[in-house]
Order: structure tokens, then sequence, then C-alpha cells
């Protein structure tokens, strides 16, 4: 049940939407089906992966492994093959939503590497 406003119906519908958890997706707003779905596999990645690491004693916050990246890619559907993984992962980097933990410019590729 509805409240009166002296809105348009078109406007309280809208509202409506809004208030019911419709309106824009969050991954849509001006961005491409290929932008977007590199940004829920980041997000993806993570809700899953992403956590402190170590190596040679030092500690490396909020990060994530390469090789677990490829797997997940593959596993959730994101990528056929390792290959394709890589390659997407790689878009993901160039587009700054992954960097290499240490050297930003670093290409993405498989293996015990730390990315955030």
């Amino acid at each position: 049940v509805g409240t009166v406003t002296g809105k348009s119906n078109n406007n309280n519908n809208n509202n409506k939407e809004e208030a019911e958890g419709g309106g824009e997706d969050p991954y849509s707003s001006g961005k491409d089906a290929a932008e977007m779905e590199l940004i829920k596999a980041a997000d993806e990645m993570k809700s899953l992966l992403v956590r402190d690491r170590w190596y040679k004693f030092r500690r490396y916050s909020q990060c994530l492994v390469a090789q677990d990246a490829v797997e997940m890619l593959v596993k959730q559907g994101y990528a056929k093959t390792e290959g394709d993984a890589i390659f997407f992962a790689e878009k993901m980097r160039k587009t700054g939503l992954l960097a290499h933990v240490v050297d930003g410019e670093k290409p993405f590729e498989s293996g015990y590497l730390f990315f955030r």
C-alpha cells in the first residue's frame, strides 16, 4: 500500500522498485557487459580468495594467489580453460581491478604470485 505524494505513477513505481530492492543493478551503471563481468568476477574473487598471506617472513595483506584465481575463474564459469582464465585475469589487471602486490605493472600469470 503506497502513500499519495502528488508524484506521477511512473515516479511512484520507480520508488517502489528501489524500495523493494529493484532498480538498477550495481554492476550495470553505464558499463558494457564485458566490463560488468570483470567487476563481478573481481568481487567474487575478493569474497572467496582474498586474505592476508605470508611469503619469506613477510606479510602481504588482503591479497590472493594467482593460481587460485585461475582455478576459481574456470570453476565459476568465467573461463573454459586455464589459458582463458589467465587472459581474463590479465584484462582485469589492465582495467585496474587486479595488481601485483609489489610490481603493479607485472602481467598476470598463474603461479604462487600475490595480487590484490
